[in-house]
């Protein structure tokens, strides 16, 4: 039992991860607590807008550098299962079958 890596798939997930990523980090969840906010200024439900807005950003700006993480991971394990791949070819040819044929 193993498990096979396959390159190409790996760095298909590490740009689908950080589209993703780019797409949360865009996303403005925080505007209508703001908008809140605005409209009913000094009061406790404008303060309590103004929480939610920047839990939003907070959580949003946070989910979006994870995404970012995870797809670097996915494109370094990427270049690593290549370059691994490659080394063992590397080792493969033509020394094996020296002197067996």
């Amino acid at each position: 039992m193993g498990f096979q890596a396959t390159v190409e798939l790996l760095q298909q997930a590490a740009g689908k991860v950080n589209g993703r990523g780019d797409a949360v980090g865009a996303a403005n969840l925080a505007g209508p607590a703001d908008r809140v906010a605005d409209a009913m200024p000094g009061g406790a439900a404008a303060e309590q807008a103004r929480a939610v807005a920047e839990s939003w950003r907070t959580t949003l700006s946070g989910w979006a550098a994870d995404a970012h993480e995870y797809a670097k991971d996915l494109a370094d394990s990427a270049t690593t299962y290549q370059g691994v791949e490659q080394t063992n070819e590397a080792g493969f040819t033509g020394r094996s079958l020296k002197g067996a044929i």
